[in-house]
C-alpha cells in the first residue's frame, strides 16, 4: 500500500509543471506611458494636512489579492488614448453696459442656441434677461424684436418654474430662427435695470454645425513634473480649418492660472502638483478658444479638458520576481516608496493566440500599506486560467499600474509590463 501511494505522489509530481523562479525586468516605456523619474517624499505641508498614517487615512494595512478570469476572445486595448474634447459651442463674458449697447455674436450655423446668466460671481438672484427685451440683428441690418428672431425662448421663470436645476440662477435661453442665418448677429438688451457693471456669460450653442473643435492632452494623467502638450483642431466635416486665433489658459486645483502658449494649435506646460494642498484632491483643467474661417464665415469655439497631476510618492524600481508552483504564478513586483501610504499594483496577464495575437487570460491586484523603502507586491495568476484559455507562449503582463489607493492617485502605467516564461 505504501509503495502505490509512494507511486501516485511520483506520478503527480512528474505531472505537475516545473517552474524555474526568475527575475524579469520591465519593457521599456511606449508612448504615452506614465512612467516616475524617481519617488519623492510628500512636502510636509501635505503630510501635515492630510495626516499620513494607517489609521487617520482611513487605509487598512491588511494586504488584499484579487483576481479573474478575462474572457480571451474579448477585444482588449491596452492602447492609451488621450480624451478628445469636442465643442460646438463658445461663450462670451460681458457686462450690462455691453449688452444695452449691444454685443456682436458670431453665428456659423443658423438655429443657434443663446443662453444668458449673470456671471458666478455676481449671481444674487437679480438682472435675469428677460428674452422680450432682446433685439437681434443680422448681417443683412434687418432688426428683430423679441420673439420675432427667435423660434423659441425660456425664461429665467419658466425655468425655476420647471424646476430645472442644471443651469445658473438668473438663466434664459432661446433659439435663433432659421432667418437669421449664419454670420454675425448683433444682440441688444433693452430696458436692462440691472447694475452697469453687472456681468454675464452669453453661451453661442450651435448642435447641428460641422465645426468642431477638438482639444486633447497627449495623456490624462500625469505626475509633478511632466510636460503637458494640449494640441487644438478646427475641423468642418472631415477637413481640417486653419487656425487664425487661438490663446488658453491652464487652471491648478488651487485656482492658480497658467496662460497657454500656442504655435501652431499645440501648447507644452510642465505642470507641478501644490506642495501646499491635499494632494489628493482636485483636476487641472485647460479651456481654449479657437477662431477660425471657413472663407468669409467666422467659426468661434471653446473647449476644455481636465487631467490628473499625481505627486511621484513612489515607483515601480523596475524588476519583479517570479514565482510559480502547479496552483498558480505570482509575479513579486518591486516598489521603491518615498512616502508611507497604501498602494496597489495591477496588472493583465495575456498568451498568444495560434495566429501571434495577443489576447487577455486574467487579471490580477494587490493592494498593501508600504513604509518607505523597498517594498513588493504580488500578482497572482491562477494556472487553471491559464490552461482553460487555450492561449501559448509568449505569456506577458500588460497594462502595469500603480496606484495610490489612499489618495486616489495613479503614478504609473505602462502599457506593456513584462514578459513571463510558463513551462
Amino acid at each position: 500500500m505504501k509503495k502505490s501511494l509512494n507511486l501516485i505522489a511520483l506520478a503527480l509530481l512528474a505531472a505537475a509543471p516545473v517552474f524555474a523562479d526568475s527575475t524579469k525586468h520591465l519593457a521599456s516605456p511606449q508612448e504615452g506611458d506614465i512612467v516616475p523619474s524617481r519617488a519623492l517624499p510628500e512636502p510636509a505641508a501635505a503630510q501635515a494636512q492630510a495626516a499620513v498614517t494607517p489609521h487617520a487615512a482611513g487605509a487598512a494595512t491588511t494586504p488584499i489579492a484579487a483576481g479573474w478570469k478575462l474572457d480571451h476572445d474579448s477585444k482588449m486595448d491596452i492602447k492609451i488614448k488621450p480624451f478628445v474634447a469636442k465643442s460646438v459651442d463658445y461663450s462670451k463674458h460681458v457686462n450690462a453696459t455691453e449688452l444695452a449697447a449691444g454685443t456682436n455674436l458670431v453665428v456659423s450655423t443658423p438655429n443657434a442656441v443663446v443662453r444668458i446668466n449673470p456671471a458666478p460671481d455676481t449671481q444674487d438672484g437679480t438682472g435675469a434677461i428677460e428674452p422680450e427685451f432682446v433685439r437681434l440683428k443680422d448681417k443683412h441690418g434687418r432688426v428683430f424684436h423679441g420673439s420675432e428672431g427667435m423660434d423659441k425662448a425660456v425664461s429665467d421663470e419658466q425655468i425655476r418654474t420647471a424646476k430645472v436645476d442644471v443651469f445658473a440662477p438668473g438663466t434664459s435661453m432661446f433659439r435663433l430662427k432659421k432667418e437669421l442665418g449664419a454670420g454675425e448677429v448683433t444682440m441688444t438688451v433693452d430696458a436692462l435695470t440691472a447694475d452697469p457693471g453687472k456681468k454675464y456669460v452669453v453661451n453661442v450653442h450651435e448642435k447641428d454645425s460641422p465645426y468642431v473643435l477638438q482639444l486633447n492632452t497627449d495623456r490624462d494623467a500625469y505626475v509633478s513634473g511632466d510636460t503637458v502638450t494640449l494640441s487644438a483642431h478646427m475641423r468642418a466635416g472631415q477637413h481640417a480649418l486653419p487656425i487664425q486665433e487661438i490663446s488658453g489658459v491652464l487652471t491648478a486645483p488651487t485656482g492658480k492660472t497658467i496662460p497657454l502658449s500656442f504655435d501652431h494649435g499645440r501648447a507644452s506646460v510642465s505642470v507641478e502638483a501644490e506642495p501646499s494642498t491635499d494632494l489628493s484632491s482636485g483636476l487641472w483643467r485647460a479651456d481654449v478658444t479657437v477662431v477660425s474661417h471657413d472663407g468669409k464665415l467666422a467659426v468661434r469655439r471653446d473647449a476644455s479638458t481636465a487631467f490628473a497631476v499625481a505627486w511621484p510618492s513612489a515607483r515601480l524600481s523596475g524588476t519583479v520576481d517570479v514565482t510559480g508552483d502547479a496552483k498558480q504564478i505570482t509575479a513579486n513586483v518591486k516598489v521603491e516608496t518615498a512616502a508611507a501610504g497604501r498602494y496597489e499594483v495591477r496588472g493583465m496577464l495575456f498568451g498568444t493566440d495560434k495566429d501571434g495575437t495577443a489576447k487577455p487570460i486574467a487579471v490580477a491586484h494587490a493592494g498593501a500599506w508600504l513604509e518607505p523603502g523597498e517594498g513588493q507586491l504580488g500578482l497572482s495568476f491562477q494556472r487553471d486560467a491559464v490552461q482553460a484559455s487555450g492561449l501559448v507562449a509568449p505569456f506577458s503582463v500588460m497594462d502595469l499600474r500603480l496606484i495610490r489607493q489612499d489618495r486616489l492617485m495613479l503614478l504609473q502605467r505602462q502599457q506593456l509590463g513584462f514578459d513571463v516564461e510558463l513551462p
